[in-house]
């Protein structure tokens, strides 16, 4: 198996992971890529259901990309499109076991003591965060945004390996079919822009 050239021991582990992913969903085009002495398939991207699961199951940075894909009826067919829009609102909410940590953090262990409420339950969640009702001491009720746990380590690595894709498949008829390498920086703008 064709390993890319990563940057750090995680994005190389996280590399083999995404490789991983995709053989396993069966884009037979990126496995004949990637496979010494397979035989070549014509580009083509996966069914839009297969992409769809292929990025949900690589995690947030993903399905992220799904979303911003989801918009971008120039680069895709509105049967794509479609599919990837689902990303847009059926992302979980992780349990209040994950977030509590995250408050504590940010705001120390007595962050209780600063609202008079904060719902356990999300009411909204995204690929990077999720929303909780609270209300303040002032009995003003807000929405908090939380983000997800690490997500700012997690997405660096992600763009880190979906950088050396691009490179990699910028030689090849997909790649000259999109500008991949302006793809993924128009997304790591967006993407740590947002974070």
């Amino acid at each position: 198996m064709f390993l890319l050239a990563a940057k750090s021991a995680t994005a190389s582990h996280r590399q083999a992971e995404i490789i991983e992913v995709i053989l396993r969903n069966g884009w037979n085009y990126f496995r004949s890529r990637i496979i010494k002495d397979a035989q070549p398939e014509q580009p083509a991207l996966p069914l839009p259901h297969v992409l769809r699961q292929i990025l949900i199951e690589l995690g947030p940075t993903f399905v992220k990309l799904g979303q911003l894909l989801s918009t971008r009826p120039d680069l895709l067919s509105p049967e794509y499109i479609a599919v990837l829009e689902t990303l847009q609102n059926n992302v979980p909410a992780l349990p209040w076991n994950e977030i509590e940590p995250i408050l504590q953090n940010a705001f120390g262990e007595s962050f209780q003591s600063k609202f008079l409420t904060i719902e356990p339950v999300a009411i909204a969640a995204g690929s990077l965060a999720q929303v909780h009702r609270a209300v303040l001491k002032n009995h003003q009720t807000v929405a908090m945004k939380i983000q997800r746990p690490g997500i700012r380590e997690i997405v660096e690595r992600d763009l880190e390996v979906l950088e050396a894709l691009a490179n990699w498949f910028s030689r090849d008829k997909i790649g000259q079919a999109y500008d991949l390498p302006g793809l993924v920086e128009e997304f790591r703008y967006s993407l740590l822009g947002e974070l």
